[in-house]
């Protein structure tokens, strides 16, 4: 299984996968950090519900306005997080639904870490 490819800009992730070339996955973290008025350092957790069979976890650092895409087993959560949801029937983009880690970056020492600063 290839990884995934991310670009962001401002809060906008592009997902593709090398081996889909038909494929594409635009996620807008935006509408939430907006609506919840996030700034500084914090991470968003949430399940990429595409492509089917390659589904995993996704987090934007929001500090870093950056985006890594995660199997279950490759994270660790050192932070409580709150649950954090904006109406999809306003919000036409996903994600509309995600764990918010206020104070925090994601960190690799071996393994991914959602860790306090």
């Amino acid at each position: 299984m290839l990884e995934p490819v991310t670009a962001t800009s401002l809060g906008k992730v592009k997902l593709t996968y090398p081996t889909m070339p038909d494929f594409l996955l635009e996620m807008d973290f935006k509408p939430l950090i907006d609506r919840f008025h996030l700034r500084g350092q914090f991470c968003i957790l949430h399940w990429q519900a595409k492509p089917k069979g390659e589904r995993r976890w996704g987090v934007y650092d929001g500090g870093m306005d950056n985006y890594t895409s995660l199997k279950y087993d490759e994270l660790q959560l050192q932070v409580i997080p709150q649950l954090l949801q904006v109406d999809e029937n306003v919000i036409k983009t996903v994600p509309t639904a995600v764990l918010m880690f206020p104070n925090s970056k994601l960190i690799k020492t071996g393994y991914y870490s959602i860790s306090q600063i």
